[in-house]
């Protein structure tokens, strides 16, 4: 592995025990008895070797920070701790430098940017996704409707109601959310037909979505 400055190695490893155990936040961790803060996590001995998305995440991270620390005076409350606990900021100057360590204190700042810049590249990466797919809505609030080759193109697991989120993509390029307890397939995956119920119409990151529920399907 490459020489890697402390920081960067502390990120690094926050990415590795993102990926083995979720993310952890110290309030979250401090009312459990068995869950361990991600912050805190990063800090154990034995992780084992990171990956090279690890070192990307890392990167990514350090680059979210130098890009929020161009406009230092005029960031939030969180942004400004959090870029701080990586970077050395010179307001004036608008120039930073990467701190040789983190302190202690600010670890919890620190192992957030991870998420909050794998957040922003993931949401960069759907929007790239659905940039094609200018279908418009499919049906009216309340119809039935049926429709052939759905591509499943996303899936996110919705913890705070422990379902799943369903995004497909027709032929005709419209783009279809089905919430469900049971997770229905993986992305890539094609349903030879889908139909249900036209539950509602929304613009999501600027794209028309069709809200379905009550849904059957045949696999492809």
């Amino acid at each position: 592995m490459k020489n890697l400055n402390t920081v960067t190695a502390y990120l690094a490893r926050v990415s590795k025990c993102i990926d083995e155990h979720g993310w952890v936040s110290r309030g979250a961790a401090y009312k459990s008895d068995d869950k361990t803060a991600t912050a805190d996590c990063a800090l154990e001995a034995d992780l084992g070797d990171l990956s090279a998305d690890n070192l990307n995440d890392a990167e990514d991270a350090i680059l979210w920070a130098s890009t929020k620390a161009a406009d230092f005076d005029n960031l939030n409350d969180y942004e400004a701790k959090a870029v701080a606990s990586v970077l050395t900021v010179n307001p004036r100057s608008r120039t930073w430098e990467l701190r040789d360590s983190i302190n202690p204190r600010s670890i919890g700042y620190a192992a957030s940017i991870v998420t909050v810049a794998r957040r922003e590249k993931a949401r960069a990466a759907s929007a790239a996704k659905f940039a094609s797919l200018k279908g418009g809505y499919l049906g009216n609030v309340g119809e039935k409707f049926a429709t052939t080759n759905a591509t499943l193109i996303e899936v996110q697991h919705m913890a705070r109601w422990d379902c799943h989120l369903h995004k497909f993509a027709t032929d005709t390029g419209n783009i279809l959310t089905w919430m469900t307890k049971r997770r229905v397939g993986d992305v890539n995956d094609r349903l030879l037909r889908l139909s249900g119920t036209v539950k509602g119409h929304r613009v999501w990151n600027g794209n028309e979505e069709t809200q379905i529920t009550r849904c059957k399907y045949i696999a492809g």
